[in-house]
């Protein structure tokens, strides 16, 4: 297991001012996995954090430097994006792509 607890605890930050509850964290693809209640919309590795995207905004997140479909096996997962950890070095940008996250928990079952 193998996260950047930096920012980890950098998203719980901006999520806790944001009032999301109840926001919990645990292992997976060996990154640390950030869910509103049982659904997962975010995770932080080492360099990067995964975010899942809704549909119609899945195009426009990967035309973005920095930003590419989340690979794991060598196969794209859904509309899970990779984001560099430079493009969410500043908290307002890494705020952004957390509220992407939570978006597309707001259009799925």
């Amino acid at each position: 297991m193998s996260y950047d607890a930096g920012l980890l605890q950098r998203c719980r930050d901006a999520l806790d001012a944001a009032g999301m509850r109840p926001l919990r964290d645990k292992n997976v693809f060996g990154m640390r996995g950030l869910l509103l209640g049982k659904r997962m919309f975010a995770a932080v590795g080492d360099t990067s954090i995964i975010v899942r995207m809704r549909e119609t905004e899945l195009a426009a997140a990967l035309r973005q430097p920095g930003v590419a479909a989340f690979t794991p096996g060598g196969q794209s997962l859904g509309t899970w994006v990779e984001v560099q950890g430079d493009v969410v070095a500043d908290d307002p940008e890494l705020r952004d792509w957390l509220d992407a996250g939570l978006r597309s928990l707001r259009t799925s079952a």
